[in-house]
């Protein structure tokens, strides 16, 4: 496989406090959270590399606003979480944590799982003349999946990092087997190997 930066977009999903941070929401209600503290410092080491070759580097956060947010997911959200809302509008949870994003590259906020869904990530991709979407960032079985289903759907070439992806540390037989499954429309590698495939 070859990666050209130049037609490459790295989606980093929703790498925010209330997810993994110490006093986040998940760290706060006694969620294992390790694995996922470890990703923001790998992350933004393979963005750094992707964005020196030419590639879009675009972040996205989880926002909830009950003025936006899609009623049938605050239906499902109320009925299986008990509201326990994560990233709240206008709330610290909400703020990217421990990565960083350079002056020129997109964040982009979202209300449910999948990126594509009430943004314009679809028009500017398209507007970058991108075949290939990157995607790291959290959590595997949720926004992940979601998101790497609607980029393949949409025709790119979808390459998820095996060890730039997480979710809580119990969950991560779970997320071994998503992965496994996504492999039918996704490519699953490490950062290592991608970087490797970059030409350029």
């Amino acid at each position: 496989m070859a990666i050209d930066p130049l037609k490459t977009v790295l989606l980093v999903i929703d790498m925010q406090s209330d997810f993994y941070a110490d006093g986040g929401n998940a760290a706060l209600r006694g969620k294992p959270v390790e694995q996922m503290q470890a990703l923001p410092a790998k992350i933004d080491a393979f963005a750094t590399k992707l964005r020196a070759g030419g590639a879009k580097i675009v972040f996205t956060k989880f926002i909830y606003d009950p003025t936006r947010t899609p009623q049938n997911y605050s239906d499902i959200v109320g009925e299986i979480k008990n509201s326990n809302w994560m990233c709240r509008a206008n709330t610290p949870g909400a703020e990217l944590s421990e990565v960083h994003p350079a002056k020129d590259d997109a964040v982009i906020e979202k209300f449910s799982y999948d990126c594509f869904a009430g943004t314009d990530l679809l028009q500017r991709c398209k507007e970058w003349g991108t075949d290939t979407i990157i995607i790291a960032g959290v959590r595997t079985e949720i926004c992940v999946t979601h998101t790497a289903c609607r980029s393949f759907a949409e025709g790119f070439r979808t390459i998820i990092m095996s060890d730039l992806v997480g979710t809580y540390d119990n969950k991560r037989e779970m997320a071994a087997a998503v992965l496994d499954a996504l492999r039918y429309s996704c490519y699953v590698m490490s950062s290592a190997d991608a970087e490797q495939a970059l030409v350029g």
